[in-house]
């Protein structure tokens, strides 16, 4: 019975972490400069906020 709780603990594990870094965010990623619905200018302390 053991083993099946440990082999579910794994999975669960491996789960959890591949969910984490797919919400990660990417620091080298290209960033916009402008909106994508009004098309306004991005500010640059808006970008460094994530806003």
């Amino acid at each position: 019975m053991a083993d099946i709780i440990d082999t579910a603990a794994e999975i669960e594990e491996l789960q959890r972490n591949a969910a984490l870094s797919a919400h990660r965010i990417n620091r080298n990623a290209v960033s916009a400069e402008h909106c994508a619905e009004c098309q306004s200018v991005i500010e640059l302390k808006n970008k460094q906020r994530g806003v």
